[in-house]
């Protein structure tokens, strides 16, 4: 019997058979006549037997196999319904805001989770300072030796005690409701309610499971209009789980910064959840969502003058240094500004030196002239007398004693404003110089005289001094721009090349605007000595001299002098006796190259280091 059926589809399952080349056999039919030809057929008996059994192992592979097909097709029936079948699963928060051991309280800060920890204590809502610090506002600085905290304004102190239910503004205590600093683990947290009325920023709680929310104001979102149809999810796919059905009556902003992928809209909503809807059932709108605090910060008024600066120092070393100051006044042209060298910090407890006179004042004034004093640090490295700058700054009591010994100078002498020379804090120090110069602006704001800082040229190693921190309170920034090869240097170079200076100049207007900023410039160099010692061996020295100086030994030695485009200035070299001199010259030529990038930035002004080592015809170009 023939099948020509290629395929036969039964109710018993085990009856596919595919292919169009297999005989239906009666296996009955078969026994039968072996046993009635059994006797006759003795030799054909293994043969038939042979027979039988290959027969019966191809129906049982053909039965195998049609069973295997048959899951075959199961299984990819299974797998495409899996694949196109939505999931049911909603989102578990406490897993997604990453609540558990170690975290109670979720926190989202402009639409992003974020790692920082959150206590919720009495009501309040506590975030770690480091937040604030690195987010909203750096302020809050905290006084290990006191356990306080504390934050300036332009015009006032406040104190905030850890743990107490009281701070203090300047003298004034203000009783509290609740406490505006807690500490925990040694963490300074402090109360989002109390920094939300200091900070432009808005901020919301949520529960189930806890969680605070903060918007930085001016931010705009696209607001996204979802249908009836829409479900968010956590990932573009239906198999994504399920942050919300809006058919369950979602009253969720939804917004979206134009991500999404493949036929989904990516989503956003200010507790934090960041999901997916199919694009057919969402559209981002014309609509923002802005927020806005209504905030408003206290000013920092500046003591900017209507003119361009041209300040001098004048290196005061003794008390009769101070004589010379009408005698090289006269020789000047154009400045607005002297800067005397009087004072030095001589310790960590906050205490000064001083060099002041009033004469000096006198015959400064008279000239038409300002006068803001320099204050170093100097001394904090002296190998006899040396003393820590790190506790200077962070202890409060001392910080606060040199505030008060400045400001009694300032008082006492009249003076319109003051130069801050600080050149050896520290890095570890960063934090608490940025507070001095906070609390020192404050007095100066109040007194009226313009608070200057000097500054090197932007370096990595020298971030602690913080020049946006100082534009914001400070009224001068001042760029030292010089000193890019110096006493010490390994090898020999220009005092301020044009690169060097311009480095100095456009790094610093990174952080400080170009109405602040004044550029100092050298009005001295240095001469290079290479010269063998007994063993052959070159060692590298040099000497500082003045302008004409410089020029006077270039000549002297009978140097060859060219022009270094690349530098923007004459440069001397030669070999005498085996020892090699060389001089990068600041002469007028070299000044207006750096005037001309003084200018093409638009500064408020420039400074020359120091008083008498000018070229007189400086200040022509100076004032052009």
């Amino acid at each position: 019997m023939r099948n020509d059926r290629k395929y036969t589809n039964n109710s018993d399952t085990d009856d596919y058979i595919f292919g169009d080349d297999i005989d239906e056999i009666d296996e009955v039919e078969i026994e039968e006549n072996m046993e009635q030809e059994k006797d006759g057929y003795e030799d054909s008996l293994p043969q038939a037997e042979k027979e039988l059994s290959d027969i019966r192992k191809k129906r049982h592979i053909i039965i195998s196999v049609s069973a295997v097909a048959a899951a075959v097709i199961l299984i990819v029936a299974g797998i495409i319904i899996e694949r196109n079948m939505p999931s049911g699963k909603r989102v578990d928060y406490n897993e997604y805001y990453g609540i558990g051991q170690s975290r109670s309280v979720g926190l989202i800060y402009d639409y992003e989770l974020c790692d920082y920890q959150v206590i919720l204590q009495n009501g309040q809502y506590y975030i770690e300072n480091d937040f604030y610090k690195e987010n909203i506002t750096d302020k809050f600085y905290y006084d290990k030796g006191n356990d306080d905290v504390i934050y300036t304004t332009p015009t006032q102190i406040y104190t905030m005690p850890v743990d107490a239910f009281e701070y203090h503004i300047d003298d004034e205590k203000i009783q509290c409701q609740y406490a505006p600093v807690i500490k925990s683990q040694d963490e300074i947290y402090i109360s989002v309610e109390f920094v939300a009325d200091k900070a432009g920023f808005s901020y919301e709680v949520f529960s189930a499971p806890d969680r605070l929310a903060i918007m930085t104001d001016k931010t705009e979102y696209s607001v996204v209009e979802l249908n009836n149809k829409a479900v968010v999810r956590d990932k573009a796919s239906v198999k994504g789980r399920i942050f919300e059905k809006i058919a369950d009556g979602s009253d969720t902003v939804w917004v979206s910064d134009g991500y999404g992928k493949d036929g989904w809209i990516g989503v956003m909503a200010n507790d934090g959840r960041k999901g997916y809807v199919k694009s057919d059932t969402a559209e981002i709108t014309d609509s923002k969502l802005v927020f806005d605090s209504g905030y408003v910060g206290e000013e920092y008024t500046d003591q900017l003058k209507d003119y361009r600066i041209v300040l001098v120092w004048h290196a005061i070393y003794d008390i009769n240094d101070n004589l010379k100051i009408s005698e090289l006044l006269n020789k000047t042209e154009g400045v607005t500004t002297v800067s005397p060298t009087w004072y030095k910090v001589t310790g960590e407890d906050g205490s000064i030196s001083s060099f002041a006179d009033w004469e000096y004042i006198r015959t400064v004034h008279d000239a038409g002239m300002e006068i803001w004093p320099l204050i170093s640090d100097f001394t904090s490295v002296d190998e006899n007398n040396g003393w820590d700058e790190t506790r200077l700054f962070s202890e409060t009591e001392s910080r606060r004693r040199l505030i008060d010994n400045i400001v009694t100078e300032i008082v006492t002498y009249g003076y319109d404003g003051i130069n801050i020379d600080f050149e050896k804090v520290p890095q570890e120090a960063g934090e608490d110089y940025k507070q001095f110069i906070r609390e020192l602006s404050i007095e100066c704001r109040k007194a009226g005289v313009v608070l200057s800082i000097d500054n090197y040229v932007p370096r990595s190693y020298n971030t602690q001094y913080n020049r946006a921190a100082q534009a914001e309170c400070a009224d001068y920034v001042i760029v030292m721009g010089y000193d890019e090869h110096y006493a010490g240097s390994e090898e020999a170079g220009s005092v301020a090349s044009i690169d060097f200076v311009t480095d100095g100049i456009d790094g610093t207007l990174d952080e400080v605007p170009k109405e602040k900023l004044i550029n100092a410039l050298p009005f001295y160099t240095r001469l290079w000595i290479e010269e063998p010692d007994e063993n052959g061996n070159y060692t590298l020295n040099s000497k500082s001299y003045s302008m004409q100086d410089g020029i006077n030994i270039a000549h002297e030695l009978e140097l060859e002098i060219e022009w270094d485009d690349e530098v923007k200035q004459n440069v001397a070299k030669g070999v005498i006796e085996q020892t090699y001199y060389s001089i990068w010259l600041e002469d007028e030529e070299s000044m207006k190259a750096k005037m001309d990038v003084v200018r093409d930035r638009d500064l408020a002004g420039v400074a020359g280091w120091c008083l008498g080592m000018e070229l007189e015809s400086v200040w022509d170009i100076i004032k052009e």
